[in-house]
């Protein structure tokens, strides 16, 4: 009884202010604690590239909960000079055309979603590349 009488009314009043200066339930530490986590973005498993004339058929295993894809092609192994490609989330395939017959093209597919950060700006996240190679006709 003795302890809960004087605990209480020292405790409340010393512990904030002694101790910390900024009670812990106080909005200042929120916002500086709120930060927006990327959600993750699984790889893509299955991705094939079928040669035609002048032309790459690129088809891909769906992914659940993406905003789209994003596709890169480039005549180099390191992707140096690439062409990216942003693609609609209820697609599986596309077709690149315009490319130089009996050439190697490295083609590389990830998936991404669009989140939104705590100041309504909209940011994507990505998948890691799936990364094959084929040359045209």
């Amino acid at each position: 009884n003795g302890m809960s009488s004087g605990d209480s009314p020292e405790g409340s009043d010393k512990n904030p202010l002694g101790s910390n200066p900024v009670p812990t339930g106080s909005p200042v530490i929120n916002q500086t604690v709120q930060k927006v986590v990327p959600p993750s973005v699984s790889k893509i498993k299955k991705c094939s590239v079928k040669a035609k004339k002048k032309a790459l058929s690129i088809s891909w295993k769906k992914l659940k909960g993406v905003s789209g894809y994003e596709i890169q092609i480039s005549t180099n192994k390191k992707f140096k000079k690439v062409k990216t490609l942003q693609i609609k989330k209820n697609k599986v395939s596309c077709t690149i055309k315009k490319l130089k017959s009996n050439k190697k093209y490295y083609v590389r597919i990830r998936g991404y979603k669009i989140y939104q950060l705590a100041d309504g700006t909209n940011k994507k996240a990505y998948g890691k590349y799936t990364v094959t190679s084929k040359k045209t006709k």
